[in-house]
């Protein structure tokens, strides 16, 4: 089973942030799938898996990795709640290789987790050895710590040139041709833009699902 997954924890994003990426993965996707918010907040009308550990802001995301989440059967495809989907992502979501993730945005050599895929249950010893070493607060979140363990992996933005796209970096005051996931770091974030971005910060489901090429 294809499993897209988000984590919300806190108050930083509202359910809005949730609501609106699962409607859009709904408009651009067309492969059988199941939504999931990894959330200490349940929400009405989203899948919703408890968090179990009470970690600050971004470290929640690590959970992720953690033993029993998903199952070996699953593929999982994790974005961050603030990501935009521009257009059809199916060949992306049908990605069935080992642990991948962003390039960051500003640092070539370096990841950014708004956006990874990976088998399910195939990453569990992210999740443990950062508690068997007493759950390091490393600078630069819980990619860094991801840096720590992963090494010389295929980066999403190789895999899928062109397809994943910096709003900051690359997409400002138009959507680049070819493009199908923008992802936000930093500040603005959706709501707090204009342009093309308020046409694809919305939940409304009956718009026409993208199809594949």
């Amino acid at each position: 089973m294809l499993r897209v997954a988000c984590v919300k924890k806190g108050e930083k994003y509202g359910a809005e942030y949730v609501r609106n990426l699962q409607a859009g993965v709904a408009r651009h996707l067309s492969i059988e799938h199941e939504f999931l918010c990894l959330t200490d907040t349940p929400m009405v009308g989203v899948n919703c898996e408890l968090l179990k550990h009470d970690l600050p802001g971004w470290w929640s995301k690590l959970e992720l990795f953690r033993d029993g989440l998903f199952s070996r059967d699953d593929r999982v495809l994790y974005f961050d709640v603030d990501t935009l989907m521009v257009d059809n992502i199916d060949d992306i979501a049908s990605y069935d290789g080992p642990f991948t993730i962003l390039r960051d945005a500003y640092r070539p050599w370096g990841y950014q987790s708004g956006v990874m895929a990976f088998p399910g249950n195939s990453c569990v010893d992210i999740w443990d050895e950062w508690c068997r070493v007493g759950q390091p607060k490393l600078e630069g979140g819980d990619q860094a710590w991801i840096e720590c363990m992963r090494h010389d992996i295929a980066l999403l933005q190789d895999l899928f040139p062109d397809r994943l796209l910096s709003y900051k970096a690359n997409c400002r005051n138009q959507i680049p041709p070819g493009a199908s996931v923008v992802f936000f770091h930093g500040h603005p974030k959706p709501p707090e833009c204009n342009g093309w971005v308020v046409d694809h910060w919305r939940n409304d489901h009956r718009i026409p699902m993208a199809k594949s090429a």
